[in-house]
Order: C-alpha cells, then sequence, then structure tokens
C-alpha cells in the first residue's frame, strides 16, 4: 500500500508526509540485482527504477494480476518499445511471466 495515502489525514499518513522516507512507502515491488529480475510493476515504477539506479532489466515477474502490481507494465513497455515508431529498440528485450496465483497449496 502507498504511504501516504492522498488526501488522507491519519496518523501514519501523517507521519509519513512529515518524516518522509522510510516511513513514506510507494507500491509493492522487489529488484533482484544479480540476475536484473523485477517483481511487478506498481503505478510508481518508475520513481523507483530511477531512485535505485537501475540499469538494466532482463526479466519481469508478475506474482499476480491485481491492479497495485500491474499498473507500470506501460512503463516497463517504453523501457523496450519506442512509441514514436511502434518498434523495438534494437537489443531491448524482456523476459517476462506471471506466477500462477489460483493454485492452492
Amino acid at each position: 500500500m502507498v504511504i501516504p495515502k492522498p488526501l488522507c489525514q491519519c496518523n501514519v499518513c501523517m507521519e509519513a508526509k512529515e518524516k518522509g522516507i522510510p516511513y513514506k512507502r510507494t507500491g509493492p515491488s522487489a529488484f533482484i540485482h544479480d540476475e536484473n529480475i523485477l517483481i511487478d510493476t506498481p503505478a510508481e515504477i518508475a520513481c523507483q527504477l530511477n531512485r535505485s539506479r537501475i540499469k538494466q532489466i532482463d526479466h519481469l515477474i508478475f506474482t499476480h494480476l491485481d491492479p497495485d502490481h500491474v499498473e507500470g507494465l506501460r512503463v516497463v513497455e517504453q523501457i523496450t518499445l519506442d512509441f514514436r515508431t511502434w518498434e523495438a529498440y534494437p537489443g531491448k528485450y524482456i523476459d517476462s511471466f506471471c506466477l500462477n496465483s489460483s493454485t492452492s497449496a
């Protein structure tokens, strides 16, 4: 969950607004540096990638397809696809797949 929530005046959100990081949080995502694996793309993924100075993504994993985990997919598309020509950038390719969250243990 993003904290602080816009317009929220609760104690948690007010503290995050006042103190900033690490109280301020963006959407759910993780990056594994050794393999250049991005896990999930929340709406704030562009800020997360830039803040962490990620230079290359080779693989993309979606844990599940809820909006808070996939809203930033367009940002990842922009890394590989030139929207001026609708052609892929040469040498830019990201393997992607979604984990099956419907399987029960």
